[in-house]
């Protein structure tokens, strides 16, 4: 670990941020930090690149320096390689993005590109996340180990939603994670809809995850598996198309999991000694930034109830998103 202290003005901690990353470091050179965390059950992955300006001066003079953190996007590369025994086996080009953009104010600022791959990523490889310049020869390489074993793929063919009418013999064991798995040991739980959307040419797999505040439940147990803020929270998402059909498969409930990287860069980022000054911590060989696994632990499927999927497909806040009724009929 590295035992430099970086100056972030306004520093990343999830690649959700609306801010832009300066660090301060050595003399003028080329560098750039890089934040991506797979999740083997995301629909899509993301990295985010940015310049860094280093300088061995005082580290507040680099804000007066006129430049942007934004790189050019036809000129770097972000590559996800899937390596298996030492091999390469495959490279997968992540694009640029819009899908995360800044909101207005005083940091707000034109050129803001994520990096984006839809591809569905596999638990027995291991992946490096590389950054390359093409004008310059300039490279940076991250790697890290999948978390967990189930890919988004497997969370819609898993037969418990259709056969089982409670969680039975499902939960999966996480052999490379040693923290504890018990949902009572977690504040924050994720609750997934898994649904399925249909045009006239294509089918896809979408999910949706709703955060509570607390685990909500329906109001009688039985038949409303839901609570109202769940609908309304798809009502408020999911966008409405006249183009799409859709049809509700189940719900996961989910903890989330870190890697040890992750936390480690986390705790290292909550310990900063003031709002700008973090200690250095980098998973790359060259820049700065983080490259880990983060993984969403299903402790309970839900199999979804005739009364659930009828109020998904005519509830007051749903009806309009053309899902799928409890006879596998849309209107």
């Amino acid at each position: 670990m590295k035992n430099k202290f970086t100056l972030f003005f306004l520093i990343l901690i999830s690649l959700y941020s609306c801010e832009d990353d300066f660090v301060s470091i050595a003399d003028w050179e080329e560098q750039y930090a890089a934040y991506c965390t797979l999740n083997i059950k995301d629909t899509a992955q993301y990295a985010r690149v940015n310049r860094i300006f280093l300088t061995s001066g005082d580290p507040y003079s680099s804000v007066i320096i006129g430049d942007s953190v934004n790189v050019d996007t036809s000129a770097i590369q972000v590559l996800l390689q899937m390596w298996k025994g030492g091999e390469q086996v495959d490279s997968i080009i992540l694009k640029p993005s819009t899908d995360f953009q800044k909101e207005d104010g005083i940091f707000s600022s034109s050129g803001y590109y994520t990096y984006k791959t839809m591809e569905i990523l596999e638990y027995n490889y291991d992946y490096k996340l590389v950054v390359k310049n093409t004008e310059t020869d300039y490279s940076m390489v991250g790697e890290t180990q999948i978390l967990g074993t189930r890919n988004l793929e497997y969370a819609f063919k898993e037969s418990k939603f259709f056969n089982a009418a409670q969680y039975q013999n499902y939960a999966e064991q996480l052999q490379e994670y040693s923290g504890s798995l018990l949902p009572n040991q977690f504040e924050k739980r994720i609750t997934r809809l898994l649904y399925y959307e249909y045009t006239d040419t294509d089918t896809l797999m979408k999910v949706l995850d709703w955060r509570p505040y607390y685990d909500s439940v329906g109001k009688d147990g039985k038949d409303n598996q839901l609570p109202p803020e769940f609908y309304m929270y798809m009502g408020e998402n999911i966008p409405v198309d006249p183009n799409i059909k859709r049809r509700a498969v189940a719900v996961d409930k989910m903890l989330v999991i870190n890697d040890e990287e992750l936390e480690i860069y986390i705790q290292i980022s909550n310990a900063a000694n003031s709002s700008h000054h973090n200690p250095s911590y980098s998973s790359y060989d060259k820049g700065a930034g983080i490259f880990a696994c983060r993984y969403y632990y299903t402790f309970f499927g839900m199999k979804l109830k005739d009364a659930t999927l009828h109020e998904i497909s005519w509830g007051q806040y749903t009806t309009n998103l053309r899902f799928a009724d409890e006879n596998g009929e849309w209107h």
